[in-house]
């Protein structure tokens, strides 16, 4: 009798064995999820702010091109937000989506910073942003500039689908103590 009380009904941990009360879930658990959610909201502010200046100014694009490039980056990663919701709620646990989602963007930020970072991956420098001759990315370099770009979205897109419904999972409505937070 004791064991079925402490056991979460309907709930697994992510090996898929019964979810204990005293050991999955509760505050620790959605302390780690609401940090991830934060990190996650950090990276996308942070591009959403910086990367029309960094394709105009580094990457040589001109402003109205820079501008559709960030409005394409977010409205891929919210649309793909139906996507991973139907892959965690049919295929795959939450929880998995989750790992995977943040793989991918961590990925995507790695090779963005890679190719910040990296003097062969970026045209050559120009004096005037404006100036018409300066040389565009182009090739593998741009290749390389949208992949990360877009493994950034993908990721972003699993973690804003899966994260506030799998943080509200950690908590027991049934128990008032849990109800509160």
């Amino acid at each position: 009798m004791l064991l079925e009380e402490t056991l979460v009904p309907g709930k697994v941990d992510w090996r898929g064995r019964p979810a204990k009360k005293d050991k999955h879930g509760g505050n620790f658990s959605s302390l780690f999820i609401l940090a991830l959610y934060g990190m996650d909201s950090f990276a996308t502010l942070a591009l959403a702010v910086n990367i029309s200046t960094y394709f105009f100014d580094v990457m040589h694009f001109d402003l109205n091109e820079s501008t559709k490039v960030l409005t394409d980056f977010l409205g891929t990663s919210y649309i793909l937000t139906i996507v991973a919701a139907y892959v965690s709620d049919a295929l795959l646990a939450r929880y998995k989506v989750i790992l995977i989602s943040a793989s991918i963007e961590i990925l995507g930020l790695i090779l963005l910073t890679v190719q910040a970072k990296t003097k062969t991956l970026k045209p050559t420098q120009c004096i005037n942003p404006f100036d018409p001759t300066c040389e565009k990315v182009h090739g593998s370099d741009s290749a390389f500039l949208y992949i990360s770009i877009y493994l950034i979205a993908i990721g972003t897109a699993g973690i804003k689908a899966c994260v506030p419904t799998h943080g509200a999972d950690q908590f027991d409505e049934d128990n008032p103590k849990e109800a509160k937070n």
